[in-house]
């Protein structure tokens, strides 16, 4: 389980993903930047980052795959999974 500051960083990243700052398949700003428009720390955020990576809230562009933070992409809602 995630520490609390790391579920608060979830939680306040995912609410401003979805208040529709940032529109399906835009690209967010880099993780430090994230961590201080947010109050926390870069590994917190980096932690936040991951967990919603795996909720498929964020997806990694092939830039980050050789750039670390180079930039996460929302994809939109996820699809409605059946069965």
């Amino acid at each position: 389980m995630s520490a609390p500051r790391a579920e608060a960083a979830i939680r306040q990243l995912r609410e401003l993903i979805m208040s529709e700052t940032y529109g399906p398949g835009a690209k967010l700003p880099p993780q430090a930047e994230l961590a201080a428009r947010l109050g926390t720390g870069r590994s917190t955020m980096r932690e936040a980052v991951r967990a919603l990576s795996t909720m498929r809230v964020l997806t990694f562009g092939a830039a980050a795959r050789r750039r670390y933070a180079a930039g996460h992409h929302w994809p939109g809602p996820a699809p409605p999974r059946h069965g």
